[in-house]
C-alpha cells in the first residue's frame, strides 16, 4: 500500500490550485497559459477565492492575501506589492481631469470593506486630513471595485498587480505617482511536504513568474 501511494504521488498530472478571484482574473491567466503551453501534460483546476472560502486540503497550492503581520513561516511572499490610485482615462474631479492629489478631496472615492487602511495611507502620505472622512461606493471585492472605476464611478486604491495590466490596456489610468508600500500581500503554500512532481512543476512556474512581476513592480 505504501508503494502503491508513492507511485500514485509520482504518477500524479493534475493541480488544483485556489487564489483570490481578483488575482485569478488579471495574473493568473497568462501565468497558467505559459505553464500549460509548457506542460500540457498536466491538467489545471483553478478555485477563485473571497476571504479565504476554499476548505483546507482541497488545494495542492494556495494562493491567500495575508497583512505581512500574519505571515506565518509556511507562507511564501509572492512579491511586494505597491499601492496606486487608478480612475478612468476621462475620470474628472472638480470639472477637472484627475492629475493632482488634492483633488482627490472633491473626487467620487471608491472603498474596498476590510481594506480601510488603503484610503488613511494615502491621506497620510499627502497629507489630506479630510479625505478619510469622506464617503463614497463600497464593495467587498477588489475585482467590483476596478469595474466600477473602469466605469467611470470613482477612483480606488488597490494593489498596483491587479491593475497593472488595466493600466497597459488603455482600461484605467495612474493619475499621479506614488510609492506606498502595501501591508496586504499574496503568499503561496503548499498543502503536502514533499507534492508529487506536477505540483513541483507548477510551484516552480509560479514563483519563476512572481519574480518577474516583482521586477515589473520595480521598474526593472
Amino acid at each position: 500500500m505504501a508503494t502503491q501511494s508513492l507511485m500514485t504521488q509520482t504518477l500524479k498530472r493534475e493541480v488544483v490550485l485556489s487564489c483570490p478571484v481578483a488575482l485569478a482574473g488579471g495574473w493568473l491567466p497568462n501565468v497558467l497559459d505559459g505553464f500549460h503551453q509548457a506542460h500540457p501534460e498536466v491538467g489545471l483546476t483553478v478555485h477563485g477565492t473571497i476571504w479565504d472560502d476554499v476548505a483546507e486540503r482541497v488545494s495542492d497550492i494556495s494562493i491567500t492575501v495575508r497583512h505581512d503581520s500574519e505571515a506565518t513561516p509556511e507562507l511564501k511572499k509572492l512579491w511586494d506589492d505597491q499601492l496606486t490610485v487608478v480612475c478612468a482615462p476621462d475620470f474628472e474631479a472638480g470639472a477637472e481631469l484627475l492629475t493632482r492629489p488634492e483633488q482627490l478631496l472633491e473626487a467620487e472615492l471608491i472603498h474596498i470593506l476590510g481594506r480601510p487602511v488603503y484610503w488613511k495611507l494615502i491621506s497620510n502620505h499627502f497629507n489630506l486630513a479630510e479625505l478619510e472622512a469622506r464617503s463614497g461606493a463600497k464593495t467587498n471585492s477588489s475585482n467590483i471595485a476596478i469595474e466600477m472605476v473602469v466605469n467611470g464611478l470613482g477612483c480606488a486604491v488597490l494593489p498596483r498587480s491587479l491593475v497593472m495590466a488595466h493600466v497597459q490596456r488603455g482600461l484605467l489610468r495612474e493619475p499621479f505617482e506614488l510609492n506606498i508600500a502595501s501591508p496586504w500581500n499574496y503568499f503561496l503554500q503548499v498543502a503536502d511536504s514533499n507534492p508529487p512532481q506536477s505540483v513541483r512543476r507548477c510551484l516552480d512556474w509560479l514563483t519563476t513568474k512572481s519574480k518577474e512581476m516583482q521586477d515589473n513592480l520595480d521598474g526593472n
